[in-house]
């Protein structure tokens, strides 16, 4: 296996392990595969039910191009002092960069040492096209 076939295989893992379905994803495909049941007492339901799992399926296909479809769409970085003092207040800022043409709303997770006694640290923000955003803690 040649290098440039490696690092192929890097990115397409990457791609797929960035890849995640908001639950509604799966709210609506069982609701499909409710009225897919339903269609076997009345028929008429079963084309409804293609179309619910067709235009689903086209708009994960859409949403995936927007999102995949520029290179560095959101810029994420992370701003810490040198060192970090036991007791003392440590200020962490993330910058948030938005280069894609749409608003996005974005979750962030940041895993903290231990000894931050801070656990599931999760923030939410909705960072317009072309803005910056920081949060500081």
């Amino acid at each position: 296996m040649s290098s440039s076939d490696s690092s192929h295989q890097t990115s397409d893992l990457r791609l797929l392990t960035s890849f995640y379905l908001n639950n509604i994803v799966y709210y609506i495909a069982g609701a499909a595969s409710v009225v897919f049941v339903l269609s076997y007492f009345q028929p008429a339901l079963f084309r409804i039910a293609g179309l619910i799992l067709l235009l689903l399926g086209i708009a994960i296909v859409v949403d995936s191009l927007l999102l995949y479809g520029k290179k560095n769409g959101v810029n994420a970085k992370r701003e810490t002092t040198d060192r970090f003092s036991i007791g003392d207040p440590n200020k962490v800022t993330l910058h948030l960069d938005n280069y894609y043409p749409f608003p996005v709303r974005i979750s962030m997770i940041d895993e903290l040492p231990v000894q931050f006694q801070e656990k599931n640290w999760l923030r939410k923000a909705k960072v317009e096209s072309g803005k910056h955003y920081e949060i500081e803690y």
